[in-house]
């Protein structure tokens, strides 16, 4: 792992904790936290995080893993079925962001 990403790795949980009320979260299933960041760019995507572990997912125009950083391949395999399962909630919490 290089230093900018160690930097990184170690600052998330304050930025998580200071821009909370910057991304609001869909839901919590099974200790994934499936969010965005309020006013995200294109295309569609939901941010998924267990712990510091995160994973990017597109929705449009076919849901695929962006990239990971951390979550298990279980955890992967469950985010996609909760994200495959959810598609609709997940693009109108968007679009209304």
């Amino acid at each position: 792992m290089n230093i900018i990403w160690w930097l990184i790795f170690i600052n998330l949980p304050l930025c998580h904790n200071q821009c909370a009320k910057n991304m609001p979260t869909i839901f919590n299933i099974n200790g994934l936290r499936y969010f965005f960041y309020s006013g995200d760019h294109q295309p569609i995507h939901v941010h998924v995080m267990a712990g510091t572990a995160e994973a990017k997912f597109e929705l449009e125009p076919c849901i695929k893993m962006v990239y990971n950083h951390g979550l298990t391949p279980a955890q992967i395999r469950m985010a996609l079925r909760v994200i495959a399962d959810n598609k609709d909630i997940i693009m109108r919490a968007w679009q209304q962001s």
